[in-house]
């Protein structure tokens, strides 16, 4: 029987599971560290000042559609996976970040921000939903949305994986169109609308799809179906030597992308090398085995998210004299991922003799 990519798998048939119920990634595990560490460049602008800096920074764009298509993978790979229970711990972890960082999120909102207690509400909720309300913290939102649409239109409305795709193509485009390809939008309509709409989005509204769920659709959904289909079938993964050509190909041709559109561009979170990029970059993890001591993989999986978290704390509120000043943002860099590895780390020792701070990450 020869089976759709983009059909579930035929699990159960035969008495057997096509997907192993527990195996270590360990490829995934040093990629999400690596990524990781990009997020931090991308943040801190290692090579400010020069034209190094623009590359790094879209190169550094990898990082979070990658996250969201291995949160998928490994969320929807499992028999039954309790929506109840991931909407749960990542809830947990959202507030209690929220919480840790409540003093900037009420200077943010509540004190820097002028207008009545009802428009600062909701600014707050347009960022609890659109946007970010702390730093980082609009990925943990967009995963826990994400996956929740996901999981209901597969699950309850019994939506097909080509449909997931149409829907998250759609949400893709828009944030094209809001991102690294913003003139566009001035082509598609008069100026005068097009900068009222892009007004109303980003500073009456402060909805910025590129930064939200908008976004994690797509990529959850290629991680639904790596996890749910036969992929190592599929023609680009014929060979690992394949799969790394188109992969490198594609990066390269991603680098052209940016120096051709980076004039269109208002913001650079969002480029079409990415998709395809996505895709071969996590078939090829996947295909990759990596001995690795199982404490030091599930402390680089533990210290990834802590990283994301934490660096632009780090960077924005402890060391405010470093930001912004491009001479000196290798320093920023240096400085914010050295006292986020440390922090981090301490958090993980900890938890082994405080439980309960294994919900910090």
């Amino acid at each position: 029987m020869q089976q759709n990519i983009l059909s579930p798998s035929l699990r159960g048939m035969a008495g057997e599971s096509p997907l192993p119920t527990k195996k270590v990634y360990n490829s995934i595990d040093i990629a999400k560290f690596v990524a990781a560490l990009l997020v931090v460049a991308e943040h801190t602008h290692p090579f400010g000042g020069t034209a190094l800096n623009y590359y790094v920074l879209c190169l550094a764009r990898i990082a979070v559609p990658f996250f969201f298509v291995a949160t998928a993978y490994f969320f929807f790979r499992r028999e039954k996976p309790d929506i109840v229970a991931y909407t749960k711990r990542l809830g947990t972890l959202y507030g209690l970040w929220l919480l840790i960082m409540s003093h900037n999120v009420v200077q943010r909102f509540f004190i820097d921000y002028e207008g009545t207690l009802w428009l600062q509400i909701r600014h707050f909720l347009h960022c609890l939903f659109f946007g970010a309300t702390w730093w980082s913290s609009w990925y943990i939102m967009a995963c826990i949305i994400g996956v929740n649409i996901v999981y209901f239109l597969s699950r309850r409305c019994h939506w097909s994986n080509l449909w997931l795709l149409v829907l998250g193509l759609v949400g893709f485009a828009v944030c094209l169109f809001t991102s690294s390809y913003t003139e566009i939008g001035r082509w598609m309509m008069p100026n005068a609308e097009w900068e009222e709409v892009h007004h109303l989005m980003s500073t009456k509204y402060y909805i910025f799809p590129s930064n939200s769920f908008v976004v994690s659709i797509l990529y959850i959904t290629i991680g639904k179906i790596f996890a749910e289909t036969d992929w190592q079938s599929w023609r680009v993964f014929a060979s690992k030597r394949l799969a790394l050509t188109l992969c490198v190909a594609t990066l390269v041709l991603g680098m052209v992308e940016v120096h051709v559109m980076q004039w269109a561009s208002l913001k650079n979170d969002v480029w079409l090398f990415l998709l395809p990029f996505t895709v071969l970059n996590f078939g090829l993890l996947l295909m990759t085995d990596v001995n690795l001591n199982p404490d030091l993989g599930r402390w680089l999986r533990n210290l990834s998210i802590l990283i994301y978290i934490l660096h632009p704390y780090f960077a924005r509120f402890v060391n405010p004299t470093l930001f912004g000043h491009k001479s000196l943002d290798i320093w920023q860099f240096s400085v914010s991922l050295t006292e986020s590895l440390i922090v981090a780390s301490l958090i993980i020792w900890l938890s082994g003799k405080i439980p309960a701070l294994k919900k910090l990450y």
